[in-house]
């Protein structure tokens, strides 16, 4: 027999107990919505835990406060961190000191201490190759390289690259200036090259 759509269905009073979700048959008063289903001890222990749990948390956050003279008690605390050492970094004078991690073959770390003392101008040796240009424009070959009037570059010297300027370019001869040191020479051509 079909109940009425109208009417409510209760199982107890067709004589059978309720099923759970999974068929077995139980007496819940309080249910949760889904799958879980918690019996009535289930619950009462449920809701003392939780409040036990609570009771505990807020007396671990609000301690009493101490006297301003009291002695410190011992607490089962974590001890305060210890500061985080600095790193110090110390940029070495020489060799011995330290290198460079990762140019380890370098001198530059070492700054202007272990620079490489220049050579002096007297020793550098120029030699005036040849000119070339019209001769409104006149062009200057000093150590194979070409110089205009007031022009500055480094020219390769048996005592190694010597940056000079171009002061000045003659008929037969240029004048030229070294810029370390300041010293001016005049650069004529070679008989008989």
């Amino acid at each position: 027999m079909r109940p009425d759509t109208n009417e409510i269905r209760n199982p107890k009073s067709e004589g059978r107990r309720p099923r759970g979700w999974l068929g077995q048959h139980t007496n819940c008063s309080a249910r949760l919505p889904g799958l879980f289903r918690i019996s009535d001890f289930g619950f009462r222990i449920s809701c003392c835990c939780l409040a036990l749990a609570a009771a505990t948390a807020q007396s671990q956050t609000h301690a009493p406060a101490k006297a301003p003279g009291a002695p410190p008690a011992a607490s089962n605390a974590a001890p305060a961190e210890p500061p985080v050492p600095q790193s110090v970094f110390v940029i070495p004078r020489a060799r011995p000191e330290g290198k460079d991690p990762f140019f380890p073959h370098s001198d530059r770390v070492y700054g202007s201490l272990a620079a490489k003392p220049s050579q002096p101008a007297a020793v550098a040796e120029l030699r005036l190759n040849g000119f070339s240009g019209p001769p409104d424009h006149r062009l200057a070959i000093i150590n194979y390289r070409t110089f205009e009037t007031s022009e500055e570059a480094e020219v390769n010297t048996s005592a190694g690259r010597v940056r000079i300027r171009c002061l000045e370019i003659k008929a037969e001869s240029v004048v030229v200036q070294f810029v370390i040191g300041g010293e001016r020479r005049e650069l004529r051509m070679r008989q008989g090259a």
